[in-house]
């Protein structure tokens, strides 16, 4: 934003008992003296500066006139011949000359529409006076607005009235101007309109601004410049155009307010907008926006009326007075610089200095404090109201923001990563910031997205699939060896016994024929055969069950067994589960070989021991599954066989990873003790 030499603007101070209204204006004369023309005054006073010093002059007007009660805004002209003119509530008046103090006490020598009021008066540029009137209508039932064209060179006034659109009648003509082929354009009243008279036709132009048309202003382009009491500045670039559009700027452009009361062009191009509180420098070129402000010298107040004198110099007209500007010694802008004034983590401020940073890292942020708020701001002594700010968020959403005058943001619910917060002052005409002033900061991602846990998580999973697969290999190498040995149990066992059954039934039955006594013999070997075989072939069905996993049911087929071989030989036959360990699950190869070697157990008591009294234990002790058989019998050492009965028990258990160990007490029994690992087994 341009920051001005206080020399650049100078300000005469009212009168003393004097205020200015706002609807006084400023005004030169062909002699060069600035003057301020009260038009609410019915009077129509003018006050001329020449330095310090100010002349008070008033017209000689009729007393209809002077003594006016009601008095709304009049226009006040000096035309290019140098003469003043006089709109009042009964017509236009024109003085000689200028004179000043001796003209003005000279009296009147024109007088336009003497029956209406005379509202505003613009001259041409062939000197033509466009003249905007008020009268009761022709059945005096409303009041309505005319417009008039009075030509100095053959006296002709030309009454326009009856052409003007039904708006113009009801709203009033507030501005004239007129383009460079000569077209004459009118602003209106409350709530505006703009047309333009091309070929005695008035012309309503499109989407015009709204709001009361104060003023309008044609560049040394030919472009038209329209000010609206409402809705901020128009722009047509080519009005004479069949299709003219209005170019709009508001305050989200850079202008301080929407509000604009006069123009006025410079020497170098710029466009000066009179608006409350100051002025508003329009670059047309580039759309730069300088405000200007009591702080460059100008009184406070708002600024109405607006003129460039001979010199190039610009005159600013206030309820305090008024201000001189001289655009060539202004100087050029400078660079604001925006600091870092505050930052809160998750509520809890961070260490800033005092007097704000322009380049601060912060220390990486837990992913749990994800919410930030960053305060900032800068130093503008010219207007610091119209200093906005832009930030960007780097590794967040993409682009500036729009920009705004808070002076702080706030970020919620951040995601893990690395961040740059960018900020930065912007003013109306574009972004003033030489470097942004930046916050740099990192969240940290929680434990279970960091990459030690995910290859811990991934090697635990994959060492949990491995196992998984392991066991299950491990499960299906066991039914094969099951189904293998069941085969081979089929096809030795099975098969061969059934072969022998056949064997004997042929031999039977030929002893049958031929009356042989030995026969009942051969039936009963076969019937004792063929029980032994479905024995097997029960133990084979109750191996491969998947029902009878638990070593409860191996205990329970156990004691059935027992019962069944021991009993009948008179023997007191128990089986005892010590720990509860009939709750351990097992794999169909160890329930079959656990129970084939207490089995030939069982069957070694049955035929040699010649005990009365045999117990089967179960117990699991340190991480093994301990099983003893004992008897009360006569011992190893007394018992007859070969011994491949116990040979065949050591073979299963080591095939389980157990053991098999045999205590012999002779006379007071055997007692045989297998061991299996726990690990083998798996926990119901």
């Amino acid at each position: 934003m341009s920051q001005l030499k206080q020399a650049a603007i100078q300000t005469i101070p009212a009168p003393a008992g004097v205020f200015f209204s706002y609807a006084d204006r400023v005004l030169e004369t062909p002699s060069g003296a600035i003057c301020v023309a009260a038009t609410l005054d019915p009077k129509c006073t003018v006050r001329c500066f020449d330095g310090p010093h100010v002349q008070t002059l008033r017209p000689r007007l009729p007393p209809e006139v002077v003594h006016e009660t009601a008095f709304p805004e009049r226009a006040t002209l000096v035309d290019r011949s140098g003469r003043w003119w006089f709109a009042t509530g009964h017509g236009l008046f024109r003085l000689k000359q200028d004179q000043l103090r001796t003209n003005f006490g000279s009296p009147f020598d024109l007088r336009l529409l003497p029956d209406r009021e005379s509202r505003r008066v613009f001259e041409n540029s062939h000197g033509a006076l466009w003249i905007t009137t008020l009268k009761f209508g022709e059945r005096r039932t409303r009041w309505e607005f005319g417009l008039f064209r009075w030509t100095p060179a053959n006296s002709e006034l030309r009454d326009y009235s009856s052409d003007l659109p039904d708006k113009a009648r009801e709203r009033e003509v507030t501005s004239v101007a007129e383009t460079a082929n000569g077209e004459i354009w009118i602003g209106l009243g409350q709530p505006g309109g703009l047309f333009r008279l091309r070929a005695d036709h008035f012309e309503e132009i499109p989407d015009p601004l709204s709001g009361t048309i104060k003023a309008m202003l044609r560049d040394r382009h030919g472009r038209l410049w329209i000010a609206s009491s409402q809705s901020g500045l128009g722009r047509v670039d080519e009005p004479s155009s069949v299709n003219a559009t209005v170019r709009k700027y508001i305050r989200a452009d850079g202008l301080s307010s929407d509000q604009i009361w006069c123009l006025v062009e410079d020497r170098n191009g710029y466009i000066y907008l009179g608006i409350a509180r100051g002025v508003d420098r329009l670059d047309p070129n580039s759309g730069e926006i300088t405000h200007l402000t009591s702080a460059d010298g100008l009184p406070p107040g708002d600024i109405r009326s607006a003129t460039i004198d001979f010199h190039g110099n610009l005159w600013f007209l206030t309820s305090r007075g008024l201000s001189e500007y001289r655009p060539l010694t202004a100087i050029k802008p400078s660079r604001l610089v925006t600091r870092i004034m505050g930052i809160h983590i998750d509520g809890v401020g961070a260490p800033i200095s005092a007097i704000g940073e322009t380049n601060t890292s912060l220390k990486t942020i837990p992913w749990y404090r994800n919410a930030m708020q960053v305060d900032f701001g800068t130093v503008d002594f010219v207007a610091p109201e119209q200093v906005r700010y832009q930030f960007h968020l780097e590794g967040g959403v993409p682009g500036w923001s729009t920009p705004s005058s808070a002076q702080g943001v706030q970020f919620s619910n951040l995601a893990p990563g690395h961040y740059r917060i960018l900020v930065r002052a912007v003013t109306p005409g574009g972004v003033m910031d030489a470097l942004p002033a930046i916050v740099t900061f990192s969240i940290s991602p929680p434990f279970w997205k960091r990459w030690w846990f995910i290859v811990l998580a991934t090697t635990v999973a994959l060492s949990l699939l491995f196992l998984w697969h392991r066991t299950y290999l491990n499960r299906q190498l066991g039914l094969e060896r099951i189904r293998s040995q069941i085969a081979m149990d089929l096809h030795d066992d099975i098969g061969a016994t059934l072969s022998r059954i056949a064997v004997m039934s042929e031999a039977t039955m030929a002893r049958l024929k031929n009356n042989d006594v030995l026969a009942s013999n051969a039936l009963g070997e076969i019937a004792e055969t063929s029980r032994t075989l479905v024995d097997g072939m029960s133990d084979i069905v109750w191996s491969i069950d998947p029902r009878r996993d638990c070593l409860r049911d191996v205990i329970a087929r156990l004691r059935a067994f027992g019962s069944g071989i021991l009993e009948s030989k008179g023997v007191c036959w128990t089986c005892q589960d010590v720990s509860d360990a009939g709750a351990c699950e097992l794999s169909p190869d160890q329930r079959r070989q656990l129970y084939l070697i207490c089995k030939e157990a069982i069957n070694n008591i049955a035929r040699h021991s010649g005990a009365s009294i045999a117990t089967l234990r179960i117990q699991v002790r340190n991480a093994h599954l301990r099983v003893e058989i004992e008897d009360n019998g006569c011992g190893m050492q007394m018992q007859s066989g070969s011994g491949l009965g116990l040979k065949s028990m050591r073979t299963r258990a080591a095939r389980l990873g157990g053991a098999v160990e045999v205590s012999d007490n002779n006379a007071q029994g055997v007692r045989i003790t297998v061991s299996l690992p726990m690990k083998k087994m798996r926990s119901a």
